[in-house]
């Protein structure tokens, strides 16, 4: 904790030192697209949530100096036309309820689009995701240890908060190696070799009636597959399976031709040439990754990157939102 402490305390210094903000209007054109998932005030260590207050503050310091624009209204066609200026694109994934009770509000008060990825068989809360259940099952545990050493994975002190904090961000690591199939047996069975207690945590979903309500109000909706594979990981059956599947359903509820993707997971190593030519294939415009940095002209518009917007990119140890750290973050400086 004291080691993350310091390094934070190091990238606000940078970041002041930089004058940011200064240089923010030095540049001519890009396109920054913020990646968020939840939108709350609880606790969590795999960097997944942003407070609604700081969202907020976040939406007013991008107003400030720049435009804010719907994704999928570039014209991507001929390469992607991002025009004159740096423009910032809000993008949420997964499809957390949260999105609707916290976010929407002040993305409608604040006349800001955005484009929602659902990952679709979350939708209602009907699946859970495995990250979620693996977090549970360390967070309910009562063993002080984990010993996955037989299986290949590793073992992990759970003594205290922090231990278990280490080891479910480091299992989290590890477990997206592997393939869906083994990834949930994985789950399983570290949930056995804990005996945990207490119920496996499956966090609220947006529902169809809220999805509905948010597409009617400048909310967009793009796929993030059926299930959340990671699909580098998978068969190119399974991954043609997951692309169209996910696009029928969302095209079958919401009308209208869904033409935004986003990767599950998205790093590099999670999607490639082979899984990019089926997203084509598909029929999607355009498919996001997480990949940090600013998109130009000559970015491929089926490899956008992505600036992961959570808690702590952007404040200090008090939860104060820093104006200088998110600048330098945004344009992938720190």
């Amino acid at each position: 904790m004291l080691e993350l402490n310091a390094k934070k305390t190091l990238n606000i210094a940078v970041a002041r030192t930089l004058g940011q903000l200064r240089m923010t209007r030095k540049r001519k054109d890009g396109l920054v697209i913020l990646m968020l998932h939840k939108v709350n005030d609880d606790p969590d260590p795999l960097a997944l949530t942003l407070s609604p207050r700081v969202l907020e503050m976040v939406i007013r310091e991008v107003q400030e100096h720049h435009a804010i624009v719907s994704l999928p209204a570039l014209d991507m066609d001929r390469g992607l036309q991002i025009g004159e200026g740096l423009r910032f694109a809000f993008t949420f994934d997964d499809g957390y309820r949260d999105n609707y009770e916290n976010a929407f509000p002040l993305l409608c008060r604040h006349g800001v689009p955005a484009t929602i990825y659902l990952s679709v068989d979350h939708v209602g809360g009907k699946r859970s995701f495995w990250y979620e259940r693996l977090a549970s099952t360390i967070q309910n545990s009562r063993a002080e240890q984990l010993d996955m050493r037989p299986e290949g994975i590793g073992s992990y002190q759970l003594r205290d908060h922090n231990d278990r904090q280490a080891a479910l961000v480091a299992l989290n690591r590890r477990l997206k190696r592997y393939d869906d199939g083994t990834r949930e047996r994985f789950v399983e069975l570290i949930a056995q070799r804990l005996k945990t207690i207490g119920p496996c945590g499956i966090t609220p979903m947006l529902t169809w009636d809220m999805i509905k309500e948010m597409a009617a109000a400048n909310i967009t909706f793009g796929s993030h597959t059926l299930s959340h594979p990671i699909l580098s990981r998978e068969t190119i059956e399974r991954v043609r399976a997951e692309l169209l599947g996910s696009k029928k359903v969302l095209e079958g509820v919401l009308g209208g031709r869904i033409i935004a993707f986003a990767y599950p997971n998205g790093t590099r190593e999670d999607f490639n040439a082979e899984v990019a030519a089926e997203v084509k294939k598909a029929g999607y415009q355009h498919a996001c990754t997480t990949i940090a940095g600013v998109n130009g002209c000559n970015t491929d518009p089926f490899e956008l990157r992505r600036i992961n917007l959570h808690n702590d990119m952007c404040t200090d140890h008090q939860g104060q939102f820093v104006p200088a750290l998110f600048w330098a973050k945004a344009l992938a400086l720190l």
